[in-house]
């Protein structure tokens, strides 16, 4: 770079005891290098241990200087800061103002930086420079406007040159919207994207795999002088670990494998063997291959959406405590060997869950008005799935004076029947048959994009492991007429020979928690055909 310090001079000169591995270093060389640098990789590949270095080096090598870091949750954001802060309080000479270190016998005192609840500002001549700073920025509706405007100009009396003097870095790049990165080129000589291979088709995964509509195959486009990059793509798999490399080299020497830690920080080779034995395909194509997942299986309920889902619950129960009423109770029945389970849901997620087998089905409706009256869920929120004995026991809740819904989970076809519903609901269900092949699949996947990061927050509490279990392990395509698409629950008949896994085979029990649950949201967010009160349909 023309007169900016090398990064590797910098790493020797401050951190002469931190180890990068190659693909590290061939981040830090292209954000010095490079117009825009995408860092594709699985977990535990140190992405944000470089990133963080990249903060404070680029920050100390140039002024005026002004860097933006942003993602799409504050959670993000403090693991990238976690590893800023690292770096400057391993420093072998102090950064932040007041700070001592004392090398070789010499004390020294800090007086670069100073560290605020916002992010970082840079010391010049013993005061704060206004026009340089390290920014924190979360990216949502409210802050999009935020992402342009950061030009940098060299002080008065500095001469001008080409040196870049600003960057953005996005951590978890595949949540990040186009609208955001669009405000951001307008502005920044330098980006660095970097993130895991998560469902999404936007500008991150573009950049790799390319975008038809304007013509662009996706990964490197050189200048045109030949020197760099205008985007570089860098992928790193979790087979790059130095610690992966030497344990697969003993390996294939017929020796046994001793784990050595080459690079502290980054993927042992116990960690890789353990993911590639115990994660399924589309994990193993995220987390391992650093790569999205292609295949017929695509999951339903990708981790990172439960993720999000888990910790929107937990934000929920320190901000209501036991305070939530429930909007809707959705039970699916059952008779013998499966649960009979029962879930609970307000507009902002799900709050209970109880599953348990019920040979004498007699108790269901009591303990049904147990729930209702715990959780204030008024009978009109009450769902019953007609199978398992669901419509009898409808029945009695209605002869009670309660007027609770039921539901089939089976064919949309079967409830446009004239005199089934109303007009109104029928319409609705005609827009449904569009769409999806069955009210399984409808419920499903409406639950599915509840938690979708693209939509507000709903919650999933994490202590519903059971219900958890069962919606990571069901996978989603489309037919032939595109149509979203899951597996049945069980085969039609006996005489059913294909192939395709039902989904209390890929579960390996019946999926009663998950059905109970899709009822529960299913409830909050459709009308559903109730008969007048005290009537036996």
């Amino acid at each position: 770079m023309i007169g900016v310090l090398d990064p590797g001079a910098l790493r020797r000169y401050f951190w002469p005891q931190v180890t990068f591995t190659q693909e590290q270093w061939s981040i830090i060389y292209s954000v010095w290098d490079d117009d825009r640098t995408y860092v594709r990789a699985g977990n535990k590949l140190g992405k944000d241990f470089v990133a963080g270095f990249i903060v404070v080096a680029y920050f100390l090598s140039r002024h005026p200087c002004k860097i933006i870091t942003t993602s799409v949750k504050d959670k993000h954001l403090e693991v990238l800061w976690t590893e800023v802060e690292k770096f400057l309080r391993i420093s072998k000479y102090p950064l932040l103002k007041g700070e001592k270190r004392e090398v070789d016998g010499v004390t020294y005192v800090g007086n670069q930086f100073v560290l605020n609840a916002d992010g970082m500002r840079k010391i010049v001549n013993g005061t704060i420079h206004k026009g340089s700073y390290v920014m924190k920025l979360v990216a949502n509706d409210e802050t999009i406007e935020s992402f342009q405007g950061h030009h940098v100009t060299p002080d008065p009396g500095q001469p001008i040159d080409n040196v870049p003097r600003n960057l953005i870095i996005g951590d978890e790049s595949s949540g990040l919207k186009d609208a955001y990165y669009d405000m951001a080129k307008t502005c920044f000589k330098r980006m660095l994207w970097f993130g895991n291979c998560w469902p999404c088709e936007t500008f991150f995964k573009k950049a790799f795999k390319g975008d038809p509509s304007v013509d662009d195959p996706g990964g490197n486009i050189p200048r045109d002088n030949g020197k760099g990059y205008h985007r570089r793509c860098i992928t790193i798999k979790g087979e790059d670990s130095p610690n992966v490399v030497l344990g697969m080299l003993q390996k294939s020497r017929g020796e046994t494998p001793d784990d050595e830690v080459l690079v502290p920080g980054v993927k042992t080779y116990s960690e890789y063997m353990l993911d590639r034995r115990f994660l399924d395909e589309a994990d193993q194509c995220v987390i391992l291959d650093s790569d999205w997942y292609a295949g017929p299986d695509i999951m339903l309920f990708p981790q990172e959406w439960l993720d999000r889902a888990f910790e929107t619950a937990d934000e929920l129960v320190k901000k209501y405590g036991k305070l939530r009423k429930g909007k809707t109770l959705g039970i699916d029945t059952a008779e013998g060997g499966d649960n009979t389970a029962m879930t609970i849901a307000d507009d902002m997620g799900l709050i209970y869950q109880q599953a348990k087998k019920t040979r004498d089905t007699s108790v269901i409706p009591d303990e049904v008005l147990s729930l209702m009256r715990e959780f204030s869920v008024p009978a009109e929120g009450v769902l019953f799935d007609i199978g398992g004995g669901g419509k009898e026991q409808a029945d009695v809740m209605r002869r009670r004076g309660y007027n609770v819904g039921t539901i089939s989970f089976g064919n949309i076809k079967q409830d446009l029947r004239r005199g089934m519903s109303p007009l109104a609901v029928r319409k609705t269900q005609r827009e449904d048959q569009e769409t999806y092949t069955s009210r399984r699949i409808e419920m499903y996947c409406r639950l599915s994009q509840a938690i979708n990061p693209i939509n507000p927050p709903y919650g999933i509490p994490s202590w519903m492991t059971r219900l958890i279990f069962q919606l990571k392990k069901i996978p989603k395509g489309r037919d032939s007429e595109g149509r979203l698409w899951i597996p049945p629950k069980r085969k039609s008949d006996k005489t059913d020979k294909s192939n395709q896994k039902t989904l209390t085979e890929l579960i390996g029990y019946s999926p009663d928690e998950a059905d109970s649950a899709v009822m529960a949201y299913y409830a909050t967010v459709r009308k559903v055909y109730r008969p007048t009160a005290g009537a036996v349909v």
